[in-house]
């Protein structure tokens, strides 16, 4: 037979199990980019300008978020999530806006940033900045 402090704890454990679970964050390390939002909307829907500061991720990075929307990429919940990078030791924050596809340039980790972000950790000629550690927040 239970015993009354063996049942509330049960109830305790079980009703937490039940609260909204901890956002995700997603991390990595690569380069930094300059990203210039084109005339159209991003992946999220939006229509950025390249004084805001805004990002884009890989595809992989986009489409592997918890809870992504691979058929409607506008209602994946890594749209609007505030990204923290840090490169050159500069660390600089950005919204998540949009994303590109990976391709011989442009590798899983790496991050695209719009020029006034970008030109806080390097000049726009140096057109990369390396190993930067970033980390996808609320």
């Amino acid at each position: 037979m239970l015993s009354v402090a063996k049942i509330l704890v049960a109830l305790t454990l079980a009703s937490a199990s039940l609260e909204t679970p901890t956002p995700h964050a997603t991390n990595g390390t690569g380069d930094v980019f300059y990203y210039k939002p084109d005339s159209e909307a991003g992946a999220c829907g939006w229509m950025n300008t390249t004084d805001q500061a805004v990002a884009t991720v890989s595809n992989t990075t986009f489409n592997g978020f918890p809870g992504a929307t691979p058929k409607n990429p506008n209602t994946n919940p890594i749209c609007g999530r505030r990204i923290v990078i840090t490169g050159n030791n500069v660390t600089i924050n950005a919204f998540i806006v949009d994303y590109f596809e990976q391709d011989k340039n442009a590798g899983p980790n790496d991050v695209g940033v719009t020029k006034p972000e970008f030109m806080k950790m390097a000049p726009i000629s140096a057109g990369i900045v390396r190993d930067a550690v970033w980390n996808i927040t609320m």
